[in-house]
């Protein structure tokens, strides 16, 4: 993770098919598998009740540096969903 945007934790991605760098909140993280999920949605969402957020699994390259991917399986979507689901966060996970 790289930051904090007014006390949230932050990741930054780009996009591979624009090439737009982009601001990620991270909302929560879960481990399932031996592999860290975070549960993150755009930063311009921060003051919404509503927003579309995306579940990335994380890559570790080495020691200290990571990618992540965004997860696309449905049968791993829907597992790790359930996990954000019913951890105590103020959200529900839909799909």
């Amino acid at each position: 993770m790289n930051g904090t945007n007014d006390g949230y934790k932050t990741v930054s991605m780009r996009d591979i098919d624009t090439d737009a760098d982009m601001e990620m909140i991270v909302a929560d993280t879960v481990s399932y598998g031996g592999a860290t999920y975070l549960l993150v949605y755009g930063s311009e969402y921060i003051d919404e009740n509503e927003a579309e957020a995306y579940i990335l699994k994380e890559i570790k390259e080495s020691d200290d540096e990571y990618f992540y991917v965004r997860v696309t399986d449905g049968s791993e979507f829907e597992t790790v969903a359930g996990l954000f689901d019913a951890a105590d966060g103020e959200y529900s996970v839909e799909m």
